[in-house]
């Protein structure tokens, strides 16, 4: 079920404003991209080199 809520409507919680959207969505690899991340970070690389 959707929610109708005014876009302009602040949404809290107990512990303040929350967050209503995702800003940003991920990038979707595809199977060549992860054996190629899979087989660099078997060969040594770090996660920052991946990224």
């Amino acid at each position: 079920m959707r929610s109708y809520r005014h876009r302009g409507a602040m949404t809290r919680d107990s512990m303040g404003p929350v967050v209503r959207e995702i800003g940003k969505m991920g990038t979707f690899l595809t199977a060549a991209e992860v054996d190629c991340l899979v087989a660099d970070y078997e060969a040594g690389a770090v996660v920052n080199e991946l990224a």
